[in-house]
């Protein structure tokens, strides 16, 4: 009891990212971007069902102020906000940012939402056509982002025209990439592997 519930705190933590687990005499051993290996007898991969967020891929990105995952809409009550993507994360994103006052753009790459719940669905239209207090919500579909700067956002439309809309704050909610290359080089069979991505890395990984 009192003895495992102490133990924890005392195991050595070592920050480095995980390039591969190789096989060795006594165990495994996990090789670190940066060359080094950490010896085990055993290796509990314990990433959840999906890996990175997926990249954008456009300049800017990496920026303080894009984010994946919204925490707190309060906090950004009278801002302005670019919302990235059509699935029920960004949707429900956008509902609550508007909902707590904020000045929200929702850019998605389709002309119609079709991933989201119907409930979610007709929030974001009820919210674009009226939203009550101070929030005001806006979607521009079907877009994709071109660039991101520290006070804006470049869109693209179907023409490929292009739009600046101000954003003090970014959310990319494109969804994750299940970390497949990590699997492949370690050597671990996946289920139904022809080089594409599934849906999810549950559906993947069937030797772990």
């Amino acid at each position: 009891g009192e003895e495992r519930e102490t133990q924890p705190a005392a195991l050595p933590v070592r920050h480095a990212t995980a390039h591969r687990i190789d096989q060795a005499p006594t165990g495994h051993e996990v090789v670190t971007t940066d060359g080094d290996r950490v010896r085990g007898q055993r290796v509990i991969v314990a990433i959840g069902r999906s890996g990175n967020f997926r990249s954008l891929g456009v300049p800017g990105e990496e920026q303080d102020h894009v984010q994946h995952r919204l925490h707190d809409p309060t906090r950004c009550r009278g801002d302005q906000v670019l919302i990235i993507g059509g699935g029920d994360s960004a949707a429900e994103a956008a509902a609550a940012l508007t909902e707590e006052g904020a000045d929200v753009t929702l850019s998605y790459r389709r002309d119609e939402f079709v991933r989201p719940k119907e409930e979610n669905v007709e929030r974001l239209y009820e919210l674009a056509t009226y939203a009550e207090g101070e929030g005001h919500l806006t979607l521009k579909m079907p877009t994709d982002v071109e660039e991101i700067r520290p006070d804006a956002v470049v869109l693209s439309d179907e023409h490929d025209d292009p739009e600046t809309v101000d954003a003090s704050h970014v959310f990319a909610m494109i969804g994750r990439e299940a970390p497949l290359d990590f699997f492949r080089r370690s050597g671990i069979e996946l289920r139904n592997d022809w080089g594409d991505v599934p849906d999810s890395l549950n559906e993947a990984v069937s030797s772990l």
